[in-house]
């Protein structure tokens, strides 16, 4: 599957700003705010915070559509603000919804002037029209939750004169079987391989809690062991509106004639890609340590499956 490079760029982006200001572990809130501190000190900043924090604070929405930010909200607002309109950010607006807004219309509008006008929802507004470009905040699509979010689940590898079979094995199936499936089988795909699975040959199917990954022809056979012999990976998930959907990963491993477990992570955490729209001027340069503090609570980015296999050990 066809990754865009700068998507996946922003993608960690998006990963590290939820875990420097939303991280429910201070520690690894304070290593991830360290790194994205460093990253916009290269941008060339041009605002302080203090000037940033008093326009923000300035705007209380109106009656009917009150603007409310939380500390955590305002911090990464400021810190959003700070990044879009520097040297290098090279942004004109940046958009940010009230955290009681329901969806993604509406707000408070920054332009790089540090002027500020409010968007309003309602239809008989006197001010609707929303800017299309520029960065946009919406806090309220920021997934909750303080529980570590990589699990390690049982994963079988069956192999017979019928083919090859890999079951997964479940906590729970918030989706329904059939719907999972089809997700599955579309979206789902062999790390370093364009294709989805049904183009591969391979075949979906859920029972009960159960997740079955089936060879369907000696072609199908042939391209699955070529990629068991190298144990790349299994990387099952639904698309990106699929919050409710988990990631699988599972390292595929040399087949026997007995049944083998194969290394398998749950990322059960929502997908943090809708909350924040913001096109990284520059890449930021990050250590294990750093992938590892937001894999553990956070969704991980695809490039590291691999150290997530070795945080769950």
């Amino acid at each position: 599957m066809h990754v865009d490079p700068a998507e996946s760029q922003h993608e960690v982006f998006r990963l590290l700003v939820a875990c420097a200001f939303y991280h429910p572990q201070v520690t690894d809130r304070r290593l991830i705010r360290a790194v994205l501190d460093d990253w916009l000190c290269g941008l060339g900043p041009i605002y302080s915070e203090a000037e940033i924090q008093s326009t923000i604070l300035a705007c209380s929405g109106t009656n009917l559509e009150p603007f409310v930010l939380t500390r955590e909200d305002l911090d990464c607002s400021v810190f959003l603000t700070r990044a879009a309109f520097s040297e290098k950010g090279c942004q004109t607006r940046l958009r940010i919804v009230s955290r009681e807004t329901i969806g993604t219309n509406g707000g408070l509008v920054l332009t790089k002037g540090l002027k500020s006008f409010y968007v309003e929802r309602y239809v008989h507004a006197k001010s609707r029209s929303q800017p299309k470009l520029g960065w946009k905040f919406f806090p309220s699509l920021i997934p909750e939750g303080n529980e570590p979010r990589l699990k390690p689940v049982t994963t079988v590898l069956h192999s017979d004169s019928n083919g090859f079979r890999i079951v997964i094995r479940l906590p729970e199936t918030p989706v329904e079987g059939a719907l999972l499936a089809r997700k599955l089988q579309q979206h789902s795909h062999i790390s370093g391989q364009r294709q989805p699975l049904s183009k591969l040959g391979l075949r979906v199917e859920c029972h009960g809690r159960e997740i079955h990954i089936l060879s369907g022809s000696p072609e199908s056979m042939i391209r699955l062991m070529a990629q068991m012999a190298a144990q790349t990976t299994l990387d099952l998930h639904g698309d990106a509106k699929d919050a409710e959907i988990s990631r699988i990963l599972i390292m595929l491993a040399s087949p026997s004639d007995e049944p083998i477990q194969l290394r398998t992570v749950l990322a059960s955490t929502p997908n943090y890609s809708n909350w924040l729209t913001a096109n990284v001027p520059t890449v930021i340069d990050l250590e294990d340590r750093h992938k590892i503090a937001v894999s553990k609570w956070l969704r991980p980015h695809a490039d590291w499956q691999q150290l997530i296999f070795n945080i769950t050990k």
